[in-house]
């Protein structure tokens, strides 16, 4: 006689985290990014780099999604790990800069980015990470300018976002074969760093002094 309760639907047992296949899917789907592009991301392109079987995606992970994510995790802690490194160093502003135009990890983001806008699942993890990314950096940068007296003409946070636009599209430029301004771009950037970097430590910020010079009034 049935007892009028209805049956629970088996939970789907997934793979371990700690296998090997599992690992390189993860791999396998972060070279497709690189290399092809996000549209190039589907399940048996994954599996056929992978080389296994495409159903075992769906054995380590619950949908192409939960892939897609993981990657983009294992990919922002590497890249968060880098910028604590570079903010522990001597000069943590240029050692930022060497991050913003490395073109592998620019390349990556501008992937997630464009997946992103096709994907909410993707778009609230790299809303996230980008939220903590930007507040480490800036919170950085604001101590350092502060202990070197320096009162930079834009807030830490406009500045990070500066450095990080520029960046980019020197980046992306670079990406087309166009490179027209990089240098003057470049050489920009490197006599700020180096202004900066010469500026000595002082005990209090009210000596502090402007990274660029003043714009001249017009008579």
């Amino acid at each position: 006689m049935a007892s009028g309760k209805q049956a629970r639907p088996r939970r789907k047992v997934l793979g371990t985290k700690s296998s090997r296949t599992r690992a390189a899917l993860v791999e396998a789907t972060g070279r497709l990014l690189w290399e092809k592009g996000y549209g190039a991301v589907t399940s048996r392109a994954i599996a056929e780099e992978a080389g296994v079987a495409h159903q075992l995606i769906f054995y380590y992970f619950k949908t192409l999604d939960d892939l897609l994510v993981e990657v983009f995790r294992e990919e922002s802690e590497a890249r968060m790990e880098r910028l604590n490194e570079a903010l522990e160093a001597e000069q943590p502003l240029r050692a930022f800069w060497d991050i913003v135009t490395d073109a592998r990890l620019s390349r990556i983001v501008q992937e997630f980015v464009a997946l992103a806008n096709h994907n909410n699942t993707v778009r609230t993890e790299i809303s996230r990470h980008a939220i903590d990314f930007r507040a480490r950096i800036t919170e950085v940068v604001a101590a350092y300018l502060e202990a070197k007296g320096i009162e930079p003409i834009v807030p830490p946070s406009m500045l990070v976002m500066l450095m990080t636009g520029l960046g980019r599209m020197l980046v992306n430029d670079a990406a087309l074969g166009y490179a027209d301004g990089h240098a003057e771009a470049r050489a920009l950037v490197e006599a700020c760093l180096q202004q900066i970097e010469r500026a000595e430590k002082v005990s209090a910020p009210s000596s502090a002094r402007k990274i660029f010079p003043k714009k001249r009034t017009r008579r």
